[in-house]
């Protein structure tokens, strides 16, 4: 076999030189991703993904060097995320104003068939429904709009946390709200929501003030909000207001997801949930043991 792959080696073709094989090469760098001892070190944090690198260290390295392109899923979530930015901001608002405005990019979408096409704007017209429902009962509270797709920076340590949130609104005493909308189907638990860190850093932006176009209050609480739930009203997962001792928790969570993205190894689960986090077949690819005779 050994004389087989040389003559095959020599004769140029493709995959039959070992040094080729996937698995078998040296590695390129044990250098850590960012040397946080270095003077300017600087590690960018996004609040979507600091859960991952919780989780799974494996499957947020993929994400962030290898991320699989975008899907149906994500352009329909997209539309309605911009239907929520260019109309939340009206008093008044019909699931009929949302549909106008989504159309155009619904039927731009590339669905091969007239069925899929069909039962696309269904889908989209239930969860525009959901979010009518939703903003009905945020003016029913008292609450104000502020600000759509709000920019935040912080910066503390060797940290950058920066994002765009959604929606933001006041409540009756003046405090902040916020509001991340998820068009995915299924809704996290009430305990994940209760600590979920992409609301936690929304909420420090709050505490610290550092919303971009937005004055300063404190934060009333954070909520996700879920359109496309098999329940027949929108599906909200809240979070509890962050108050200062809390805030040092979370800055501490960040500089430890912050820590893990920099770092020169990102290992992950012997046994992998093919329903879990690290489930896909593109991150379980990454910790398949080589196949012996």
């Amino acid at each position: 076999e050994a004389a087989v792959l040389r003559r095959l080696t020599e004769a140029g073709v493709p995959g039959a030189d070992p040094g080729e094989w996937y698995g078998l090469r040296e590695w390129s760098t044990t250098e850590p991703l960012e040397d946080l001892d270095a003077d300017g070190a600087r590690v960018r944090v996004s609040p979507s993904t600091i859960e991952k690198i919780e989780k799974s260290p494996l499957s947020w390295f993929v994400d962030q060097f290898a991320p699989a392109p975008p899907s149906d899923a994500q352009a329909t979530g997209t539309i309605v995320h911009a239907a929520l930015e260019h109309l939340g901001d009206r008093d008044e608002v019909t699931v009929n104003d949302f549909v106008a405005e989504v159309l155009p990019q619904l039927e731009a979408l590339p669905l091969p068939a007239d069925w899929m096409r069909e039962q696309r704007e269904r889908q989209v017209r239930t969860m525009l429904t959901r979010l009518c429902q939703y903003l009905e009962s945020s003016r029913a509270k008292g609450r104000r709009f502020v600000a759509a797709e709000a920019p935040f920076r912080l910066e503390f340590g060797p940290v950058v946390l920066s994002g765009v949130i959604d929606r933001v609104e006041r409540d009756t005493d003046g405090a902040l709200y916020v509001v991340d909308l998820k068009t995915s189907k299924y809704p996290v638990s009430k305990q994940d929501a209760a600590v979920s860190a992409q609301l936690e850093c929304y909420q420090l932006a709050i505490h610290e003030g550092a919303i971009e176009g937005v004055e300063s209050a404190p934060s009333a609480g954070a909520a996700l909000l879920y359109v496309r739930s098999a329940t027949q009203t929108p599906t909200l997962r809240t979070q509890d207001p962050l108050g200062s001792e809390r805030a040092e928790e979370v800055r501490a969570r960040v500089l430890a997801a912050a820590e893990r993205m920099s770092d020169a190894a990102f290992a992950d689960f012997d046994d992998i949930d093919e329903n879990g986090i690290a489930g896909a077949r593109r991150y379980r690819i990454q910790v398949v043991p080589g196949v012996s005779a």
